[in-house]
């Protein structure tokens, strides 16, 4: 009976996508087993495949990465709509390209402020995605959970081994003293760009292999959670029994919850 209301609730759901009012977006291209989300920034997929398995998608397409992604089998149809409505969250977000948050700070804030005007404005020139702002020291802690990069002036760089630790979810730098003291904008850029290109894959190796265990009664699942200033990656790979990978995905979402790893592990026990 309960495989039975699966495939009635794969069904369902497969129909509730298809016939959903998407708004803010410029396409949705449909076919028996996908949809296909169009926006200036996005692109959204919902693939159905057999065994009532759903995989949802969004790839940013102003940065080429995934801000969300999840494969699970269908269990309830609540569970289901739940994970489309977080879906549906984070398409609305990216229909307007969503700026990158960077934080100055120097022991009063002043001096980063006319820096920060300056960055501002490069950006603007250069097209880049970055919104800078500029605090006190003293307050970073009241507002830096609100940004996704911070910089140090020089002056108070001694701080950054303990914000880093404080924060290692974040991009936390040190401004360096000669573009510092001439306000080098497009240099500072350039220094935040690189820093986010290795930051990324720094966060997206790959889980490591189980080279020196020794099992032979089953298979072994390995789950590794890595979290950065704008989303968490579940990542996980199934081991056969001589340590040969099964399977090797990952979850993409602002937040997990244990449905998140009950997903993963009944995905896996079909």
């Amino acid at each position: 009976m309960d495989e039975f209301f699966k495939d009635v609730n794969f069904l369902v759901f497969k129909e509730y996508v298809k016939n959903y009012d998407y708004k803010n977006v410029e396409s949705v291209e449909k076919n028996d087993n996908s949809v296909v989300i169009h926006t200036k920034y996005s692109t959204s997929n919902i693939n159905f495949y057999d065994g009532n398995i759903i995989e949802l998608q969004i790839m940013n397409t102003f940065t080429d990465e995934n801000e969300f992604y999840l494969h699970f089998q269908m269990k309830t149809l609540s569970h289901a709509l739940e994970l489309f409505d977080d879906m549906i969250r984070m398409i609305n977000k990216l229909v307007h390209k969503p700026k990158i948050k960077v934080l100055l700070s120097c022991t009063g804030g002043l001096t980063t402020s006319l820096f920060a005007s300056n960055l501002n404005d490069c950006a603007k020139l250069l097209h880049k995605n970055y919104i800078f702002d500029a605090i006190a020291f003293e307050t970073i802690r009241n507002v830096i959970d609100d940004y996704d990069i911070v910089l140090l002036a020089p002056q108070i760089s001694y701080h950054h081994a303990k914000l880093q630790g404080d924060y290692n979810n974040k991009i936390i730098l040190k401004i360096l003293p000669e573009i510092f003291a001439t306000y080098d904008a497009s240099k500072m850029i350039e220094m935040i760009d690189e820093t986010q290109v290795k930051y990324e894959k720094k966060s997206n190796n790959s889980p490591v292999i189980l080279n020196d265990i020794l099992y032979s009664k089953g298979e072994i699942l390995s789950i590794i959670i890595i979290r950065n200033s704008m989303r968490i990656h579940v990542g996980y790979r199934l081991y056969g029994v001589n340590n040969e990978v099964l399977e090797d995905n990952e979850i993409i979402k602002e937040s997990v919850t244990i449905s998140d790893f009950c997903d993963i592990i009944d995905t896996l026990m079909i």
